[in-house]
């Protein structure tokens, strides 16, 4: 199999555009890690759960955390929906992730679905995501402000 002389796809380190391409990286790495953030920030403003006891706790892991937290007693208004964007935006973080480094680019295959292919060859493929992540990042805040900010005051306000 020959290689072909021009680079085709920016995720190409041999590409011009590989520097946007690993600057998109970047950014849509940057998003997917807000994700479980801001999953911690509803769990601790809202919740009472203590920071130390999450931050190990994989993003599905609180993904379920504040799932039983939308059908408890307290739920936030709006939460089950959040828990429902969050987790499908769970299996595109989890795909960029763990997507490993090819000719082209990042590749994820699983075992689970031996059919399914994802690539992110090019910066668009990037911004898509990124801009996948941002959007369920920015609900996450809109809920954790749902209160008008009380609960963030009165947990910045709390020692210790």
């Amino acid at each position: 199999m020959s290689r072909n002389p021009e680079p085709v796809h920016p995720g190409d380190p041999q590409h011009p555009e590989h520097a946007a391409y690993l600057c998109a990286l970047g950014a849509a790495t940057y998003e997917a890690a807000r994700l479980a953030g801001i999953a911690i920030d509803l769990l601790r403003v809202h919740y009472g759960e203590r920071m130390f006891d999450l931050v190990d706790l994989s993003l599905g892991q609180l993904i379920g955390r504040l799932d039983a937290e939308a059908k408890g007693r307290r739920p936030i208004p709006g939460l089950a929906a959040f828990v429902a964007e969050l987790a499908a935006a769970r299996t595109e973080r989890n795909d960029l992730m763990h997507a490993l480094p090819v000719l082209h680019g990042l590749h994820r295959r699983t075992k689970a679905d031996l059919e399914r292919v994802v690539n992110f060859y090019s910066i668009d493929d990037l911004n898509r995501v990124r801009r996948h992540f941002y959007s369920v990042a920015v609900r996450g805040n809109q809920l954790l402000y749902f209160d008008g900010g009380a609960a963030v005051r009165a947990y910045a306000d709390t020692p210790g």
